[in-house]
């Protein structure tokens, strides 16, 4: 039962190494620069998060963001918004994603919100600062983006994430240039994932 209007600082809750099960739950959070929710061991469950300068938040290792509302994201000029953007990097690995919805249509696009909103994509799955592994994507509605979903090998010498699976999930149309972005050797499995 919470309301966290960050008054444009750079998160709205920012869970440090050390910390450990952090749960947020029924609530909204808005008007952050970088992300709502970012950092470690953390659960957001039922969520409204909107609003914010860039990103809806950023899962950097033991997160669940479970049956949260995230959308209206990249006000700020030259953002290139993800509901979720994991990086990789100490860790980064136990990641579930599930029954959400990301509600992201680009902002030009017959359905879009137009400015100052931009999405870049729902999810980005990434090896840019190091590791990523043991991602689960279920059950989620996943709208919008340049590609919906992204599950990429930086080329930074981290390899792609690895035990990544993506099922059942539901797909709008209101993205710029496809649903998913998936790495050669990923060797994800994806399945049961419909329009």
């Amino acid at each position: 039962n919470l309301r966290l209007d960050g008054g444009g600082a750079t998160f709205g809750i920012y869970s440090r190494e050390g910390g450990v099960n952090l749960l947020i739950e029924d609530g909204e959070i808005v008007n952050c620069s970088a992300a709502g929710i970012a950092g470690r061991h953390w659960t957001a469950r039922r969520l409204n998060i909107h609003e914010m300068g860039s990103d809806g938040v950023k899962c950097d290792g033991t997160n669940i963001v479970e049956n949260c509302w995230i959308h209206h994201l990249g006000r700020d000029p030259g953002a290139r918004a993800d509901g979720n953007q994991t990086r990789g990097g100490g860790g980064c690995h136990n990641i579930v994603i599930r029954g959400n919805n990301f509600d992201m249509p680009i902002p030009d696009g017959p359905n879009g919100p137009g400015p100052p909103y931009a999405s870049n994509a729902t999810l980005f799955i990434s090896t840019a600062v190091g590791t990523t592994d043991n991602v689960l994507i279920a059950c989620n509605w996943m709208n919008g983006g340049n590609f919906t979903v992204y599950l990429r090998d930086k080329q930074r010498g981290y390899g792609p994430p690895s035990n990544v699976t993506m099922i059942n999930n539901r797909f709008g149309r209101d993205y710029r240039h496809g649903v998913l972005v998936n790495d050669p050797g990923l060797g994800a499995i994806i399945s049961g994932n419909v329009w």
